[in-house]
């Protein structure tokens, strides 16, 4: 027992893990959509950005800033590759045309923007939903 009277051997905090630590460097490794439905977004600390990769799902990485989840949603096209009626710049633009429209009329969605670089065409944005909404809602 310490001076103060207080047990240092007590404190159960102090033994449990911390579910939030590997989030905590910006350099960790993506987790997958299964992953993300299984954390509890209410308590996601603000010094926590969680990166969400899997297939046929945009990079997102979601940070908190009060009481909503920061959803930076990030769609990588690639014109190398691009086999589709319109090409990859003009699709890229009409994603951001149709982001900027959405959040005009009071979806939460806002920060578009579009990176053209070489064969690399970056279209990113942010959804801004409440902490309380549910992983499975967020995916």
């Amino acid at each position: 027992m310490s001076s103060d009277g207080h047990d240092e051997f007590d404190d159960d905090d102090a033994a449990l893990p911390d579910e939030w630590e590997e989030f905590r460097d910006r350099d960790g490794d993506p987790i997958g959509i299964e992953e993300l439905k299984r954390l509890n977004l209410q308590e996601m600390p603000e010094d926590v950005s969680v990166l969400v990769m899997d297939n046929y799902f945009p990079e997102t990485t979601i940070t908190r800033e009060g009481e909503l989840l920061v959803c930076e949603i990030q769609e990588h096209l690639y014109t190398k590759y691009w086999e589709h009626k319109f090409s990859a710049y003009a699709f890229a633009e009409a994603m951001e045309r149709a982001i900027r429209r959405l959040s005009h009329e009071g979806h939460p969605f806002s920060d578009p923007s579009r990176d053209d670089e070489d064969v690399h065409i970056f279209v990113r944005w942010n959804l801004n939903i409440p902490r309380n909404t549910s992983p499975e809602l967020v995916v």
